[in-house]
């Protein structure tokens, strides 16, 4: 009975340091998880940023476009509606 009370008590502290070892490779990995968590973490923020830059960018030169396309159509219509036409004597357009 002793004997089986002894194999007993190793098999137990066998599947006790098996059992600590997998808390510590877990642990390890949770902590590896967690480093590439925060990694990938930062990297979608700095792509984010990245990202809201060129949008502002690009909203930016739209805006400036538009500014521009508006300019200039104003710039026509004001020359086309203080031009007045001339008459030739031929009577041919001078265009």
């Amino acid at each position: 009975q002793t004997r089986q009370l002894r194999e007993l008590l190793e098999q137990q502290r066998r599947e006790g340091a098996h059992l600590e070892l997998q808390i510590l490779k877990a642990q390890i990995g949770s902590s590896d998880k967690t480093e590439e968590v925060k990694e990938v973490k930062h990297e979608v923020e700095a792509k984010a940023r990245e990202i809201m830059k060129a949008v502002k960018l690009l909203s930016d030169q739209h805006r400036s476009a538009f500014q521009q396309v508006a300019t200039l159509t104003s710039d026509i219509l004001r020359a086309c509606s203080s031009r007045t036409p001339v008459a030739s004597a031929s009577g041919n357009d001078p265009l």
